[in-house]
């Protein structure tokens, strides 16, 4: 399973959070493709949310993880 963490932190470094207030469609349209892709990954891997939890949390203090290891000492 460490292998589809990886790549769902990863996914998570990519996504642009703040896509909602952008006033360019390209980049809205972009990010809300990412976020379904993000819900997608959650569905089929519950066992990930853990990762989602600690990345929104993260970014919602600003910060920016830049490892997963990060976020399993958080």
């Amino acid at each position: 399973m460490e292998e589809k963490e990886f790549q769902f932190f990863d996914l998570l470094k990519k996504h642009d959070f703040w896509y909602t207030y952008s006033d360019d469609h390209r980049y809205y349209t972009r990010g809300r493709n990412q976020r379904y892709e993000i819900y997608q990954w959650l569905k089929d891997y519950p066992n990930l949310k853990w990762i989602w939890d600690r990345f929104c949390k993260a970014v919602s203090d600003r910060r920016a993880p830049s490892s997963l290891e990060e976020l399993r000492r958080d």
